[in-house]
């Protein structure tokens, strides 16, 4: 802003899709990610805007809707993610998808930041939209819903957020941008704002159903099946949203990653990390719909619940699980991560690499359930780049042309990685939570 007081804004998690995915543009996406080059870019923005003494506060969205519409729009979305997934590992080009572990990257870098976070139970655009106005504060957005929104201060578009090009103007710092208004829009083109929501059903767009409601709609109240011990962490954004999905809805849409499509999908390798994580939640003899790939096919396999990790944990319900949290000490709950992992004990590491616990117990699981087994000089390669802190050297091959297998491999890596976090997280953090971006 041009503006010389303090300024915040809200931003929906979902539109930080968009933001990831511009700043990963020149960045490697089709080798496993560039995790801390990402990171420090996240680090420049936050940067960019507190020089100019703006304050952002980020909301993430909580469970998916999955109704019918959207669960068929999730589907032809997935599908055209397959494709450029498939297109990339065949041109070894980037292509608009995403890496697997972005978003842990991404929230944990906010965090390290001391950036606000806050989780809506569901999608977060009815929120921000009711925050952002009671605040005075603009969205940073680029959703044609907040086109519609009556907000005070306004839409800020991220095609128009100039955040690279900080300027200076009698001694103060600013953002050139460029601010939408719907009240101006409404008056530029002689129409009334009560017909704005006709232009959105027009162009196809879900917000006359968020609005249908108001401001104390329920109709996707989904705190109930949420235990009290698991709000809190939900709220703070400390917990995936993927949890949601599976207490609300038992379905869940997995990664879509850059592989060739004649690979399996490398989210088989963790599927009975899954399973148990499922267990958790859900409890015994229960499934869970996965939207996953066959080839460049959606299926959507049916997941049996596994609750058998540990003779001392039996959970039927979620008031169990929530009694299981607050009274299970932190080895016995440590002792399940590791069960669940096929690992019955780790060496004990230095203090300054305790957060290499985790990542290790991982890789021990994703050697025994990769096939074919990996190269060893992929293990090496990821060996070296935790030692150093960075991603995969150059030296390895993955920095030449795109090797399927190794692509492949790596992202059976990723995907054990990623699951192993999330039941972690789950359990209460019983092993230390491991920077992703390193």
């Amino acid at each position: 802003t041009e503006n010389g007081s303090m300024t915040q804004f809200w931003v929906p998690t979902h539109q930080w899709r968009t933001i990831c995915l511009c700043s990963c543009l020149g960045l490697d996406q089709t080798r496993g990610g560039e995790y801390g080059a990402f990171k420090d870019l996240v680090t420049q923005f936050i940067g960019a805007l507190r020089n100019c003494d703006i304050h952002p506060y980020v909301v993430f969205d909580g469970c998916a809707d999955f109704s019918a519409l959207k669960w068929r729009t999730g589907r032809r979305r997935a599908l055209e993610r397959m494709q450029r997934a498939h297109h990339a590992a065949q041109s070894g080009r980037n292509a608009a998808v995403l890496p697997a572990l972005i978003w842990e990257v991404f929230r944990q870098t906010l965090h390290r930041l001391k950036v606000p976070l806050a989780r809506s139970y569901t999608e977060a655009d009815r929120q921000v939209a009711a925050l952002a106005q009671e605040w005075g504060c603009p969205v940073l957005s680029n959703d044609s819903d907040f086109a519609i929104f009556p907000l005070t201060r306004g839409m800020l578009h991220i095609a128009h957020f100039k955040w690279k090009n900080v300027q200076q103007r009698e001694g103060l710092s600013f953002i050139p941008c460029k601010t939408y208004l719907s009240s101006r829009f409404c008056e530029t083109v002689h129409i009334d704002p009560q017909l704005l929501p006709v232009f959105a059903v027009l162009a196809g767009n879900d917000y006359t159903k968020n609005m249908a409601g108001g401001a104390g709609d329920t109709s996707r109240d989904i705190s109930p099946v949420v235990p009290d011990w698991m709000r809190r962490p939900v709220i703070e954004a400390q917990f995936s949203s993927d949890f949601l999905d599976v207490l609300t809805n038992q379905r869940v849409g997995l990664s879509v990653v850059v592989d060739h499509k004649d690979k399996p999908s490398a989210n088989q390798v963790s599927l009975p990390l899954r399973r148990v994580l499922y267990g958790l939640l859900l409890g015994t003899g229960r499934t869970v719909e996965e939207r996953d790939r066959d080839g460049l096919e959606v299926i959507f396999p049916q997941v049996q619940t596994d609750s058998s990790v540990s003779p001392q944990l039996s959970l039927q319900s979620l008031p169990q699980v929530s009694l299981f949290f607050l009274q299970t000490a932190v080895e016995q709950r440590r002792q399940v991560l590791l069960n669940a992992l096929g690992v019955s004990q780790l060496s004990s590491l230095p203090s300054h690499l305790s957060d290499l616990v985790l990542p290790l117990a991982a890789t021990c699981f994703w050697l025994k359930e990769a096939t074919p087994p990996p190269d060893p000089s992929l293990l090496k390669a990821l060996l070296i780049g935790w030692c150093r802190g960075d991603t995969l050297p150059e030296e390895t091959g993955l920095g030449q042309d795109l090797d399927k297998d190794w692509c492949h491999w790596l992202n059976q890596w990723q995907s054990c990685l990623r699951d192993s976090f999330l039941l972690n997280q789950l359990l209460g953090a019983p092993l230390p939570e491991p920077p992703m971006a390193r």
